[in-house]
C-alpha cells in the first residue's frame, strides 16, 4: 500500500470510531454504532484460497455474535485468487472502488439557494444529514429520520468527523463527510437526492469539504469512489492511486 492508501484505510477506522479485529488473516472494522455491511467490514485480506473458507466461517460468526453485517474488500493484489471462493459463499459483488488522490482548491459552483450546513451542529443536525444521505444512497427522495442516533452521534463526534449537509432554499438536497488529520485528509458519505441531481451540488459539496481540509492544515485528500462518482472527481483533478472490490454476504 502507498502511504496514501495506508492513511486513507487508518482514517477510515477512526471516522467511525470503529474499532480494529487483527490477526495474520485479515483485518475486521466493527461499527457498533452503526451496525450494517459497509461501515462493519473485512479488510485487507491476506490468506490463501484454501484458508479463505474458515476465515469466512469464523468472520460469518463473530458477525453474528455482535447482531451485525459485514462486507469483505479485496485489493487489486488479491482479487483473482480470492474472489472465486467469496462468489462460493454467497458473498456476491457489490461495486468497484477507486481510492483517489487531491491536493488543490476546488472553485465552488454558484448553484441558486444552496447552503452548506453543518451536520455536527446538534443531534437534529445529524438526524437530518443521515436521513438525506441514506436516501440518496437508495436513489430515493424520501427521507427517513431515524429514531435514535444519539450512539453514532457521539461516536462521529468523538472521532471529529465533520458532515456537510447540502440545503437547496432550506429543502435538504444531500450532503458529505470529512475527517481532517494534520497528515491528510479522507471525504466520505456523499450522496445527492435523485430530484436535486444535475445542479453541481456535489461538486459544491467536494469544493466545500476540500476547503475545509485545507483551513484545517490537511496537505492533501482521499476519497474512497464508487465508479458512479469517480469521472466527475477525475475531471475535479482527483488522480487515481488504486482500486479494490466491495463484496456483501447475501446469506444472512
Amino acid at each position: 500500500m502507498t502511504p496514501a492508501q495506508r492513511y486513507s484505510f487508518e482514517s477510515t477506522v477512526r471516522a467511525g470510531a470503529g474499532t480494529l479485529d487483527q490477526d495474520s488473516d485479515r483485518f475486521i472494522v466493527w461499527r457498533p454504532d452503526w451496525p450494517m455491511a459497509g461501515p462493519n467490514g473485512v479488510r485487507r485480506l491476506a490468506c490463501s484460497a484454501e484458508r479463505l473458507p474458515t476465515v469466512i466461517t469464523e468472520a460469518r460468526a463473530a458477525a453474528a455474535a455482535r447482531g451485525m453485517q459485514l462486507s469483505w474488500q479485496l485489493d487489486e493484489w488479491n482479487r483473482a485468487e480470492l474472489e472465486p471462493v467469496l462468489l462460493a459463499h454467497g458473498i456476491r459483488l457489490d461495486d468497484e472502488i477507486t481510492t483517489l488522490e487531491f491536493a488543490g482548491d476546488i472553485e465552488e459552483p454558484p448553484v441558486p439557494g444552496l447552503e452548506l450546513a453543518d451536520g455536527m451542529a446538534d443531534l437534529d443536525a445529524f438526524r437530518r444529514h443521515h436521513a438525506v444521505v441514506a436516501a440518496g444512497f437508495k436513489d430515493s427522495d424520501k427521507a427517513v429520520i431515524e429514531a435514535d442516533l444519539r450512539p453514532r452521534y457521539a461516536a462521529s463526534e468523538a472521532a471529529a468527523l465533520q458532515l456537510v449537509t447540502a440545503l437547496v432554499f432550506g429543502e435538504p438536497a444531500g450532503g458529505g463527510g470529512l475527517l481532517v488529520e494534520p497528515d491528510g485528509a479522507q471525504l466520505s458519505g456523499a450522496s445527492i437526492l435523485p430530484r436535486f441531481r444535475h445542479r453541481a451540488i456535489y461538486r459544491a459539496l467536494v469544493a466545500e469539504r476540500v476547503r475545509l481540509a485545507a483551513e484545517n492544515g490537511a496537505p492533501l485528500v482521499i476519497i474512497h469512489a464508487r465508479q458512479t462518482s469517480r469521472p466527475i472527481l477525475e475531471w475535479l483533478g482527483f488522480v487515481p492511486i488504486g482500486r479494490s472490490w466491495t463484496y456483501l454476504d447475501t446469506t444472512g
